[in-house]
């Protein structure tokens, strides 16, 4: 199904780096200015989720929420507020009432992207990790345990079931070092002497399809998946 967000044209930076994958999912964005986010525009595009950007003085786009969320037509709208990171960030109870969700600047493309489908998407089995493409970039990996599948920055990248369930091991704990037999014994489930071979074959296929930083080698450990952090 076709979903579409509303977001503040102040906000148009932060929403352009995951544009395609949200293409992806089917879900557009439009961006007005703040003083054309009301009932009625709301209605004419059919948004099911609206991002705001609030500065130091919130009276603007508390207006706003309050206008959209007092309409019985709009009411049910989701509202997520930005703020930069130097705002107080108490919460009045009033904006508790008229606000869903506030996300504070700088914001990461992978949160960005997991907040907008957490709010209108039903909940699926599958996951959106930041990883390291190089030593500076941000790329998107995202599993789809139920069809099994994954792909980077929107790319889908085929692999075997073994090959999938190897990356989706490390993905569950990240940060953490597998060991090889660790790794071994969970994904074929049964430890051989052909361990080495199998795992290393199964790591090097993985590397070539989806880029060699996304394993890191843990020198007589094991591997770990390689996340990006701030």
């Amino acid at each position: 199904m076709v979903k579409n967000i509303l977001v503040s044209s102040t906000l148009r930076d932060d929403f352009k780096i995951i544009l395609p994958l949200l293409r992806s999912e089917l879900v557009f964005v439009n961006y007005l200015a703040d003083n054309e986010i009301n009932p009625l525009n709301i209605l004419r595009l059919n948004a099911n989720l609206i991002f705001l950007f609030q500065n130091s003085d919130r009276n603007g786009s508390f207006d706003i929420c309050k206008q959209i969320k007092s309409n019985p037509y709009t009411r049910k709208t989701r509202i997520i507020i930005i703020r930069n990171i130097s705002q107080e960030k108490i919460e009045s109870p009033s904006e508790a009432i008229y606000i869903d969700n506030i996300f504070y600047k700088p914001l990461r493309p992978v949160e960005l992207l997991n907040s907008i489908m957490d709010e209108i998407s039903p909940r699926i089995n599958s996951e959106r990790i930041a990883i390291k493409s190089n030593e500076k970039n941000e790329s998107i990996l995202y599993l789809d345990r139920d069809n099994y599948t994954a792909s980077i920055d929107n790319k889908n990248i085929p692999l075997s079931r073994k090959e999938f369930e190897l990356i989706q091991l490390l993905a569950s704990r990240k940060g953490k070092v597998f060991r090889r037999e660790e790794l071994f014994n969970k994904v074929w489930n049964k430890t051989s002497e052909f361990e080495n071979r199998t795992l290393d074959v199964h790591i090097r296929r993985i590397r070539k399809k989806m880029g060699h930083n996304l394993i890191v080698t843990k020198k007589g450990i094991g591997y770990m998946l390689n996340v990006f952090e701030n």
